[in-house]
């Protein structure tokens, strides 16, 4: 990847590692194990591309995304010609419909269940491919599981564990961001596409300071809990 000029490194800080685990996430074929009883997920979905003129007929869905992975597993889904459902906070639906999102959900909709299998259901057509959770926590694990029972099955990307016991008809992961999977993207698809604003570096930063002394001020700030950004301290 060469970031392009236009782009300073507050703003394409975030990048790449979202991208590399949203790819993860998505695009793996085949599930392989990591550790005893841990999986990676197999989505199978095809590596985005910067051949945007074509439709993949698959409905991905992506709980907490305006996480930095969630939102830019929207971008590169949309770059695959994969239709993706958003489930977000109130106030971010707007970025996650920026960012591609067919339809965004409020995470806190009383119906929040059946409002995403519906809208599921309403891409008449299409096969539906699976859940990224790239926030993995017992409330949205909740949801992607009473989800998928409503669909009848499917696939689980998680960007935690795992719980020991998950249905049969539910093939849950872990991704795991540190492999080859994504390397054909910086190749042909990510400087093309940032320079060309198909790919966009969201959710917007938010700058802590500028020095290693606010990396611990920044560590505190993300676990009281952000959302719709990305927390990036300087070095100057």
């Amino acid at each position: 990847m060469i970031r392009p000029d236009a782009i300073d490194f507050v703003h394409g800080a975030g990048g790449p590692f979202a991208l590399k685990a949203a790819v993860c996430a998505v695009c793996v074929k085949e599930s392989s194990s990591l550790i005893p009883g841990v999986h990676t997920p197999a989505l199978g979905l095809p590596l985005p591309s910067v051949q945007r003129d074509f439709k993949l007929d698959k409905t991905l869905v992506v709980n907490g995304a305006s996480a930095s992975t969630g939102i830019m597993a929207i971008q590169v889904a949309r770059a695959m010609g994969v239709d993706v459902i958003a489930i977000v906070g109130a106030a971010n639906i707007p970025l996650a419909m920026r960012a591609g999102a067919c339809a965004a959900i409020d995470r806190a909709a009383p119906s929040l269940v059946n409002q995403v299998v519906d809208a599921v259901k309403a891409l008449e057509g299409n096969e539906f491919a699976g859940i990224f959770d790239a926030i993995s926590v017992e409330t949205t694990l909740a949801t992607n599981l009473a989800v998928l029972d409503q669909l009848g099955r499917g696939h689980l990307a998680l960007t935690h564990p795992p719980p020991q016991h998950i249905p049969q008809n539910v093939q849950a992961g872990i991704i795991f961001a540190v492999n080859n999977v994504a390397t054909p993207c910086w190749r042909t698809y990510v400087t093309a596409t940032l320079e060309g604003g198909q790919l966009q570096c969201l959710p917007p930063p938010l700058v802590v300071g500028n020095g290693l002394e606010w990396v611990q001020r920044g560590s505190e700030m993300s676990k009281a809990g952000v959302s719709g950004t990305k927390l990036v301290v300087e070095l100057d």
